[in-house]
């Protein structure tokens, strides 16, 4: 052998080692990413993105002369384009950015397992390592259940919620996981599954199974039962399948409402008494004839299915009897597409930006309701990117689908594609009515699951100038994560310190020193330039110097310009003009608040105080007038929101009912002489509030408020002599003056 074939077989063998280490890294880093929350908290996932653009650019330049796209690799990355696109019209221009960030670790999540895990066997193995990392939420769920380990929230109520935050998004994943496992033990007589492995797909099954169902979920059920059906459709042996799948179900459901109801001890025990039912089931039963097996076994276990449907109340067939057309999830989710919608119309081809749910829909909301994110990916996709980017998502997805259908009748497909055909399905199906997609673990293994059913991109060969472009990207990436990730670990202990900006002063220089440069490595974050401002601003009054106390406007006002669309930051500059005494450019920047969540108490709080305050130090009516018209647009603006929809509203969420705007409204009405319409206020406000003292404060208005109108006192109302006084002299010095 030359020396050139010599050296070249040692490059070969060395970037093979290369790609197994890369491979083994990969597979590591999505195991644990669930274990963070499913990457919801952007600490978590930009600390998992700069691990996955870490292994993409060394893939890619190792790889660089070996490298090919196609046409789906061309179209995600037209997707990730549309995002960047989108940043024209952008919400808020940092959280358009990350979300950027996120879809391009989507796409090289994708692009990796597509050529990485290109052949059976490793694909497989990526698919196992996901089934095995959901495995590990599921028990450290169910033994937190137990009182066996501690792990915070991952019981939300008495649902599971496991490492995701939310049961739906956990049930999802669950069912996903769940029927693909159900794929491969069908096709079960499948000659090259070992036993070890079948017998752990098994035990996996039984408990992610018993997961899912103490999910509670009624759309993660309703999916699962459309997925199973999808699975028996495509497989052979039909009725062995509905035989398993039954059987399963039965000892998982069955082990589910166990669980709920058990003491803590008997946890263990209902696990692996489910585990080895199900393992009993496999070993012996299944080898009878199938028709001996419904006859001895099928009855009873219909007959148990029944009974625990109709008389349990934790599960989800439960929680199924109280969905309807008028029921508050279906009417919830109504009104959140009605108003993801007005938002896709403020720009309906290239959408709003990433993230624009969050900054948009408190301001064209139908009725009061809170929600960071739209309960759809379809609806989500719509708002940030338009009808440009879900054209783009919607084609790849239905040319997955269709390539697969396509050989599954040629009768080409593998046991493990059909697995992930269907856990793919799953992911999308459940997807289109919550929020998993906003759960950036679960996107990974969505997009994962395409790759792997598109296989090795093989078309076209890449021209080097496209290379350095992916490369310049992923490196882009790689440096913004990291960048993020310094600035938020170096900024932890100095927002505890400086909130609401009670500084330490001896620690004023290290704070703002630390502020500071987090603004060099994230620009676009406001909250650094907010926190600065906020500080010198303190730090000024503290020590009556003015050029301080300019310096720290000028921060919060640069903070505004960055995100004109975070109310928090107008919060924070009417808060210190107010302090400063500034009441007419604080009210100015309240009514931005107003503007930006007219149904949301904040913003009617501040405006209000302000004029009462304001009218309180000129001795002016004109202000109080100001103010009490500030509660007339809160009560005018519930009174907008169409009657069908008011019955899905608490009264305590109506933002005239805010102790302290109701409170401020009597307190104006006084002022402006109405002492009737004050005292009605005032009762209102203490019906609301919760806090002892402010009760009792609100309670001397009212006795004041009774006496002024000539009505007799309540007598069940405590009268506090000295408090009494001195609102009594407080309102004689206005009128005096007045």
């Amino acid at each position: 052998m030359g020396k050139k074939a010599r050296r070249k077989k040692v490059v070969v063998e060395k970037g093979n080692q290369l790609n197994l280490i890369l491979k083994l890294c990969f597979i590591v880093s999505l195991f644990v990413a669930p274990l963070f929350k499913g990457l919801f908290f952007e600490k978590h996932f930009m600390l998992t993105a700069i691990v996955l653009m870490s292994i993409a650019i060394t893939y890619i330049v190792y790889n660089i002369d070996h490298i090919k796209f196609d046409i789906y690799d061309t179209m995600l990355l037209l997707f990730c384009f549309s995002y960047a696109i989108s940043i024209s019209n952008t919400a808020d221009i940092r959280t358009s950015t990350v979300e950027l960030m996120k879809q391009i670790v989507y796409f090289f999540c994708f692009y990796l397992a597509r050529n990485m895990f290109a052949n059976e066997q490793s694909r497989e193995k990526l698919v196992d390592s996901i089934i095995v990392a959901i495995s590990v939420v599921s028990l450290m769920t169910i033994l937190s259940k137990g009182g066996i380990i501690e792990y915070p929230n991952l019981i939300a109520g008495a649902r599971f919620a496991g490492t995701f935050t939310y049961a739906n998004t956990y049930a999802a994943i669950l069912a996903a996981v769940c029927v693909y496992i159900f794929a491969q033990l069908d096709l079960a007589e499948r000659p090259n599954i070992s036993a070890i492995r079948k017998y752990l797909y098994i035990f996996a099954l039984c408990l992610n199974n018993i997961a899912l169902y103490a999910t509670l979920s009624r759309g993660g059920v309703l999916v699962y039962g459309f997925a199973v059906i999808l699975v028996v459709l495509l497989t052979k042996s039909k009725i062995h399948n509905i035989v398993n799948i039954s059987v399963v179900n039965v000892i998982a459901l069955a082990s589910a409402f166990a669980i709920q109801k058990s003491d803590d001890s008997l946890v263990l025990v209902v696990i692996l008494g489910g585990a080895l039912l199900a393992f009993g089931y496999f070993k012996v039963v299944r080898k009878m004839k199938w028709k001996s097996v419904l006859c001895v076994f099928g009855v009873p276990f219909v007959a148990a299915l029944v009974a625990l449907i109709i008389n349990i109340d934790k599960t989800p067939f439960a929680r199924l009897k109280d969905l309807n057309f008028s029921s508050h999830s279906f009417f919830a989710r109504n009104m959140f597409y009605m108003d993801s919608l007005k938002i896709f119309k403020m720009h309906p081809i290239i959408g709003n930006g990433g993230g624009a749910w969050d900054f948009l829909y408190r301001r064209i909301q139908t009725a009061p309701y809170n929600t960071s994110l739209p309960h759809s990916s379809l609806f989500k996709t719509l708002v940030e990117v338009g009808a440009l980017g879900a054209l783009i998502l919607v084609v790849i997805i239905s040319i997955t689908a269709y390539l697969y259908l396509a050989r599954k009748r040629k009768r080409e497909v593998t046991t493990i594609e059909t697995g992930i055909f269907v856990a793919f399905i799953v992911l999308l199906a459940h997807s289109l009515i919550d929020f998993d997609f906003s759960i950036p673990y679960i996107t990974i293994v969505f997009f994962m699951l395409m790759g792997l059913l598109l296989g090795k991109s093989k078309q076209w060969e890449v021209q080097k100038g496209l290379k350095i472009v992916v490369a310049t990207l992923c490196f882009v990436t790689l440096i913004g994560s990291s960048c993020i990730s310094i600035a938020r670990g170096m900024t932890s202990k100095a927002f505890e310190a400086t909130d609401n900006g009670n500084v330490t002063l001896s620690y004023y220089e290290e704070y703002l020193g630390v502020f500071k440069k987090a603004i060099k490595l994230d620009p676009l974050n406001s909250k650094y330039i907010n926190h600065v401002g906020q500080t010198v601003i303190e730090r000024g009054i503290i020590e009556g110097n003015k050029e301080m106390i300019d310096e720290g406007r000028g921060y919060l006002d640069k903070a505004v310009k960055v995100a004109p669309n975070e109310y928090s930051n107008y919060n924070v500059l009417g808060l210190k003009l107010y302090k400063m005494g500034k009441y007419e450019e604080a009210v100015q920047s309240y009514e931005k608040e107003i503007y930006l969540m007219p149904f949301i108490p904040i913003g009617y709080e501040d405006t209000i105080k302000t004029y009462v305050k304001w009218s309180m130090e000129t001795k002016n009516t004109k202000y109080a007038q100001k103010a009490y018209e500030v509660y007339e647009r809160a009560v005018e603006k519930i009174e907008s929101v169409p009657q069908e929809y008011m019955k899905s509203v608490s009264v305590r969420e109506y933002a005239y009912n805010s102790p302290v705007v109701s409170y401020q409204a009597g307190v104006a009405a006084y002022l402006l002489g109405n002492y009737e319409t004050g005292v009605e206020r005032l009762k209102n406000a203490q019906r609301y509030a919760t806090n002892a003292s402010f009760k009792e404060e609100m309670e001397a208005w009212i006795v004041v408020g009774y006496e002024k109108a000539n009505l007799i006192v309540p007598s069940e109302l405590k009268i506090n002599e000295e408090k009494v006084n001195k609102v009594k002299k407080l309102l004689e010095e206005f009128k005096k003056i007045e």
